[in-house]
């Protein structure tokens, strides 16, 4: 099966700061080819951020507490084989499908389970979306696997999204 998407971590220059130690926000860049066949999530993606921030809104719950991972900007850059389709969205550690075979605290998967269905329950009943690509690999965790195994995940509440949005991360 070929792969369709390729997600890269990369720096936001625009938050780049030069004071005593230089640093800057992280964000992820999904990359896919534009042509149709092989867009279909990306555009979904896409074509669903509204809906969802129109949701948040309605529900009053800022978007630093939001249950999905925010899409900061989309685009189209030349590519191999192709225009590509680009989303960057606000960083996760890792996916579900990378810590599986861990052990992990109970409290951990507890609070993992719990924070994904809050999550896909605010996009059926708030935004009437249904995820139908559920699966570890659409699991984004904020929380890195090491704090998770070492049961630190209730200190990382605040920072954990349990659903990244492949399909629906949110425009900021």
């Amino acid at each position: 099966m070929q792969r369709t998407t390729s997600t890269w971590l990369a720096a936001d220059l625009n938050t780049y700061t030069r004071k005593t130690t230089p640093s800057c926000e992280h964000v992820l860049i999904k990359f896919a080819r534009a042509d149709v066949h092989y867009s279909h999530g990306i555009r979904r993606e896409i074509q669903l951020a509204p809906i969802i921030r129109q949701g948040l809104e309605q529900a009053r719950i800022p978007l630093s507490h939001s249950p999905l991972l925010r899409i900061h900007q989309d685009f189209r850059v030349p590519g191999i084989g192709g225009q590509q389709l680009a989303i960057i969205f606000e960083r996760a550690r890792c996916d579900l499908r990378s810590i599986m075979g861990q052990a992990l605290p109970i409290v951990s998967v507890r609070l993992i389970a719990r924070d994904m269905l809050r999550a896909l329950d605010f996009m059926h009943r708030q935004c009437g979306i249904v995820h139908t690509d559920v699966n570890p690999s659409n699991i984004m965790l904020v929380a890195d696997s090491t704090a998770l195994q070492e049961g630190q995940y209730r200190d990382t509440i605040d920072e954990m999204y349990a659903l990244e949005g492949y399909l629906f991360p949110l425009p900021v």
